[in-house]
């Protein structure tokens, strides 16, 4: 009987170069190598480098010698082939999030074959996670970018899933407000205005009782009851 085959028992899926030998058979001239499914490699010596494509399952390494007079006893070694993490499905949580948001929940459907995940945040965020969910907090340096996880394992990474995020900034204070500052009863179309506000897009007005007038921009007519 042929002596066993020297190589690794465990290996990864998308390795490559791996390299199984046997010490030589007496009488062999030539040997006839057969892998598993996905696995490529070809040798007629006795050493062969075996790559582990992406569709590789485990299965058994045979090696056989020959000679003019036919083939001898196979030798076979057992090889267990790890999957890389799946892709990382969509990920669910909000689009659009206001500069200051804290605890953002957002999370993916576990990812096959992962043991740990990888989160990335847009500038500014925060938050650390090694599962399928993740906390997010927006700081005030925050800014719109993209969320990407992958789930990892031994064997490497997985595909990365990504979302797209909208980070709202709060308005800036408001300025000084235009208008007539003493006014009599029954007054009609008294107007008042403010510069524009940066990042604002609607304007809430407050005024004294008795006064009507409506309005969300920078300007509003107010008539005096």
């Amino acid at each position: 009987s042929p002596e066993p085959i020297v190589g690794f028992e465990t290996v990864c899926q998308g390795q490559n170069g791996v390299n199984y030998s046997i010490p030589l058979i007496p009488n062999a001239i030539s040997y006839v190598w057969s892998l598993p499914t996905g696995m490529t490699g070809t040798s007629s010596t006795n050493s062969i480098n075996v790559n582990f494509g992406i569709t590789s399952s485990s299965g058994n390494i045979t090696v056989k010698g020959t000679n003019g007079c036919g083939m001898g006893t196979t030798a076979s070694k057992a090889i267990t082939v790890n999957s890389l993490p799946g892709i990382a499905g969509t990920i669910s949580g909000a689009n659009t999030v206001c500069v200051g948001a804290t605890s953002v929940n957002y999370s993916v459907s576990e990812i096959i074959n992962a043991t740990s995940y990888t989160w990335t945040l847009p500038n500014g965020a925060t938050g650390a996670s090694t599962t399928n969910s993740i906390n997010v907090n927006y700081g005030t340096t925050a800014t719109s970018g993209n969320i990407t996880v992958k789930g990892n394992n031994s064997c490497g990474n997985g595909s990365i899933g990504t979302k797209a995020i909208t980070v709202n900034t709060i308005p800036n204070a408001a300025g000084i407000i235009s208008g007539p500052t003493s006014v009599c009863q029954g007054e009609t179309g008294a107007i008042y205005s403010t510069p524009s506000i940066v990042n604002a897009n609607s304007y809430i007005w407050n005024y004294p009782n008795g006064a009507t007038g409506t309005s969300t921009s920078n300007s509003i007519t107010l008539n005096y009851g």
